[in-house]
């Protein structure tokens, strides 16, 4: 089985400004480019933030949110995602990164 967890390039806003849609425009007539981007990010909207594999690991493509009260708490962030920077838990969960002696966590 594998999952794909969406992680902080696939938003429309990292991807537009990063070298993915550039990408598809050179493979691609621009319309064809334009509509390939958002059907993308359509997709990207959808993708979970993240999972648990054997009801004991927590998969995630940043790190764990001092927001992060429960699971449900992810459940709960609404989907398709399209600004993902309006909400606080999935910027954590997408952008947090690790930081040796980081105490409480």
């Amino acid at each position: 089985q594998t999952i794909l967890l969406r992680g902080n390039h696939e938003t429309r806003e990292i991807n537009y400004s990063k070298a993915f849609r550039a990408e598809l425009h050179k493979k691609f007539e621009k319309w064809q480019a334009n509509d390939l981007f958002d059907k993308f990010n359509d997709v990207f909207n959808h993708m979970p933030l993240a999972c648990v594999i054997g009801r004991r690991h927590l998969c995630v493509h940043g790190g764990i949110s001092p927001r992060l009260t429960s699971l449900d708490a992810i459940r709960r962030i609404p989907k398709p995602l399209e600004r993902v920077d309006k909400n606080a838990l999935a910027c954590d969960l997408l952008w947090a990164d690790f930081k040796e002696g980081l105490k409480g966590y």
